[in-house]
């Protein structure tokens, strides 16, 4: 287990993820929208907290290994595969469901037959276009910093 702490790709992605939901929460609470500490690990919103840890997970392979690496490579296509899902599929099953959701709001107010048991669909399952670049965003910043840490020389405290 130590080792993993050792490892500044795993240390840094892992720190982006947390720095990237700590803040999504803090915007829900300053916008208004109270405390849901499922925001920690819920999709959707600002900032986009899977698109901070592959970005940084990305960005920190660079910072080790050059752009020219096989392994930077694969964190790339990586990276774009993740952003683009959080752009596209996930955004649009969001907005599915809030088509459904209303859909299914109407059929009970009228009472056409009765919906029971039903269970609103979750809307916010996908990200704008800005919560992914403010995601990006704070995984390179987060990349840059842990790999400063990580090979900065030894500080002697007195």
């Amino acid at each position: 287990m130590e080792a993993l702490f050792r490892n500044e790709v795993f240390v840094a992605g892992v720190m982006a993820w947390c720095i990237a939901s700590v803040a999504k929460l803090t915007l829900e609470i300053v916008t208004g929208k109270g405390m849901n500490l499922a925001r920690l690990v819920g999709t959707g919103g600002m900032p986009s907290t899977h698109t901070a840890a592959v970005a940084c997970v990305c960005s920190s392979l660079a910072l080790i290994y050059g752009f020219d690496s096989h392994l930077w490579g694969l964190s790339f296509a990586f990276m774009l595969v993740v952003a683009f899902d959080a752009l596209g599929i996930r955004r649009e099953a969001g907005r599915q469901a809030e088509a459904l959701n209303f859909v299914i709001e109407k059929i009970h107010e009228k009472k056409f037959f009765t919906v029971e048991d039903w269970k609103e669909l979750k809307t916010l399952v996908g990200h704008s276009p800005g919560e992914v670049m403010v995601g990006g965003i704070i995984g390179i910043l987060v990349s840059i910093l842990v790999h400063g840490y990580f090979h900065s020389p030894p500080q002697i405290l007195y």
